[in-house]
């Protein structure tokens, strides 16, 4: 799970890098505000669920050729994948994923830390908005705040000094109001709480902000002159120092008035502009596509001691039809190969063989003759599992074992007890998992078997 989440978590944020990076450079100094706003709204919901989409998609499929080994310090550890040559990769002993867990320990206890800091200070804006005075009209509720603070808006709510208060910065926050700016910082905090980490998302917030003034300066120069509002603008910037908003509400000092007062002079000329906003669009389908293909594996020459077991010429044997791994009155399937949702880690997953069900210590047979290429006990996953190799790309996995009787090197024959049904790794009750891989590709063993699932 821990590494699952790092991945999405970098995939999250390449994604939300290169989509503000189109949008700051091609799209920000466009007088479309509305299109911004629903563009910058569009790359928080794209960076979070493009990497999430790419996952129930299909993967790309790679060119057929040998079988790909996993080595460690030598010894043959995992068969990965199958891309047109013979390739092993390095491991280092040991785990080599926990500092992932680790990670996404510490990515997760912050993120709830602020996740909590963030609904605290929702819930003193709540108490600010019930404890001044005010009065409500047309769905707006008019709070009138003491002291210092400037004008603000929380959802409905617009807080105003009790002094009197001058119509462009009515204007200006009833727009924010109206527009619903609040939900859009909102889900931003939100999407800050697991991305805190990142320097640029900052940056993206004081974007978001930036378009809500231009939106709500918009607004109000429909009912106000311009010049007067730009003279209450001025008037409020030489007061801002004293006027600290709150975080979470959007005011009528929040962004720079220079820039403001540049997006006014613009006008939306030429309606063509308006498809420059397909660049997101088009950028989100080529990230969807880079996610989705594997990288490029660069081969390698295979280890001496293993080279005469890939290379040999020997062909699956005929009798696998009816190598069934387990006693023969144990032919219960609880579980076939396909997606399915995992028992242990309650997410959806390839379930890589199937799971036939017998008591612990059940004795498990060989499906076929060969030569025993893993034998290992741990309790990640597999458990404790056995791999043999019977020449042609062919070999097949036993786990959640209890006992094992063979070791690496082993010959074995077909019907022989290598091991006994136990419920080791990510198991909920004693089984056999039993996988046949052709090539490096899992396939559905039922067939082999001559075995329905039910």
């Amino acid at each position: 799970m821990g590494k699952d989440l790092l991945v999405w978590l970098m995939q999250s944020q390449v994604a939300f890098a290169i989509l503000y990076g189109v949008w700051w450079l091609a799209l920000r100094r466009l007088p479309f505000h509305a299109l911004n706003r629903a563009a910058l709204l569009s790359i928080v919901g794209l960076s979070v669920g493009l990497p999430l989409l790419v996952r129930s998609l299909p993967t790309v499929p790679q060119p057929k050729g040998p079988l790909v080994l996993q080595e460690m310090q030598g010894v043959v550890t995992e068969w990965v994948t199958e891309p047109a040559e013979v390739v092993i990769t390095h491991s280092a002993t040991g785990n080599g994923l926990a500092w992932g867990y680790w990670i996404a320990l510490v990515v997760i206890s912050l993120s709830t830390l602020r996740m909590l800091l963030l609904f605290a200070q929702s819930a003193s804006m709540l108490r600010r908005a019930s404890r001044y005075p005010g009065q409500s009209a047309q769905g707006l509720r008019y709070c009138y705040t003491e002291g210092k603070e400037g004008p603000s808006t929380f959802f409905h709510w617009i807080f105003l000094p009790q002094s009197e208060i001058a119509p462009a910065v009515l204007a200006h926050e009833e727009a924010h109001a109206r527009q619903g700016h609040s939900w859009d910082i909102l889900l931003v905090e939100l999407w800050l709480c697991l991305f805190w980490w990142n320097p640029l998302a900052y940056a993206f917030r004081r974007s978001l902000r930036q378009v809500h003034e231009y939106l709500a300066d918009a607004a109000a120069l429909q009912k106000i002159s311009v010049v007067e509002y730009l003279q209450t603008l001025v008037d409020h910037l030489s007061r801002s120092a004293d006027q600290t908003p709150p975080r979470l509400a959007p005011a009528f000092i929040h962004a720079s008035l220079t820039k403001r007062i540049s997006m006014m002079k613009k006008r939306p000329t030429t309606t063509w502009q308006r498809t420059a906003y397909a660049l997101l669009a088009f950028t989100s389908v080529a990230l969807l596509w880079a996610f989705r293909s594997s990288p490029p594996v660069l081969p390698t020459a295979l280890p001496r001691e293993v080279a005469s077991v890939v290379e040999s010429p020997e062909p699956w044997l005929a009798e696998t039809t009816h190598g069934y791994p387990l006693p023969a009155e144990y032919n219960t399937v609880t579980s076939g190969f396909g997606m399915r949702m995992h028992p242990v880690l309650k997410e959806m997953k390839l379930h890589r063989g199937i799971d036939l069900k017998a008591p612990t210590g059940t004795a498990v047979l060989a499906s076929a003759s060969g030569t025993v290429i893993k034998s290992v006990r741990d309790q990640d996953a597999y458990g404790h599992h056995i791999v043999i190799h019977h020449g042609g790309g062919i070999r097949t996995l036993y786990s959640s074992m209890d006992e094992l009787m063979v070791a690496e090197g082993d010959e074995v024959t077909q019907g022989q007890q290598i091991g006994t049904v136990g419920q080791t790794g990510a198991s909920t009750g004693p089984h056999l998992h039993f996988e046949i891989q052709e090539n490096g590709e899992a396939v559905d063993p039922a067939p082999y078997l001559g075995i329905k699932a039910e």
